[in-house]
């Protein structure tokens, strides 16, 4: 009875504690229910059956983040893909691509770069032989950099193209070689990838950046990006988007 009359003092005390509870519990239960509804429209799709378990240590696939890249790929019809991180976000958008072209006759290409060549052999097993024509994979080291005065990554080799859709979601912290003056992105702090402002210059204008979580490389870009863009942040799915405007 003693600790039953504890937690009632404890929450009249601290109410802001159950509103916190409830708040949360309300957040999990709508990010359930969106994820149950983008991998129905998955399987609607056709999509979800290339979604296929590789690696033991890959992680489950998001099907919120999955569907939103695939309705973006079909609404804004890309020609050119780049790609930062290998994984299921590059299947899933090799099915959007191959349904624009089989609906709409609207062909574009994939082009992703990992800086780890274990995930894009194991993301190119995965991959099916109908979807292989519409994806290039590239491997490149990545260092570390400092760019007037703001710690970032770079990876040493990138495609010689210009994409109009960017979807941000690599380089894994631990690939990243190198430090600046003892500074590294070995030690838990959060990657900055600066290798989008190489490509803005020459961006075609209906160009735009899909980032995956890294609030921090989203500020980042924001400070560094020389163009005028429409921004949209998603808390509870996790993701943000660019817009180029002019």
């Amino acid at each position: 009875m003693t600790k039953i009359f504890s937690k009632i003092k404890t929450v009249i005390n601290n109410p802001g504690i159950v509103i916190w509870k409830i708040q949360d519990w309300n957040d999990r239960k709508t990010l359930q229910n969106l994820q149950s509804k983008q991998k129905d429209f998955l399987e609607k799709e056709g999509a979800l059956s290339f979604i296929k378990k590789g690696d033991k240590q890959e992680y489950v696939p998001n099907y919120l983040k999955l569907a939103n890249l695939y309705k973006l790929i079909q609404t804004r019809r890309p020609k050119v893909i780049l790609e930062f991180g290998v994984g299921f976000s590059t299947i899933i958008m090799a099915a959007a691509l191959k349904k624009n072209y089989d609906r709409y006759k609207h062909s574009g290409h994939l082009h992703t770069v990992d800086a780890e060549q274990h995930w894009l052999n194991n993301t190119e097993a995965k991959i099916p032989s109908e979807l292989k024509e519409n994806v290039t994979f590239y491997y490149s080291p990545v260092k570390i950099y400092n760019l007037n005065n703001q710690l970032c990554s770079f990876y040493e080799s990138l495609p010689n193209l210009c994409p109009n859709f960017v979807f941000l979601d690599g380089p894994s912290p631990k690939s990243v070689a190198g430090n600046v003056r003892g500074l590294s992105f070995t030690e838990g702090r959060p990657i900055v990838a600066a290798d989008i402002l190489l490509y803005e210059s020459s961006a075609p204008l209906d160009f735009f950046i899909f980032i995956d979580g890294r609030w921090r490389n989203y500020n980042f870009l924001r400070n560094n990006l020389r163009g005028k863009y429409k921004h949209k942040k998603k808390n509870v799915q996790k993701y943000q988007q660019l817009e180029f405007i002019e």
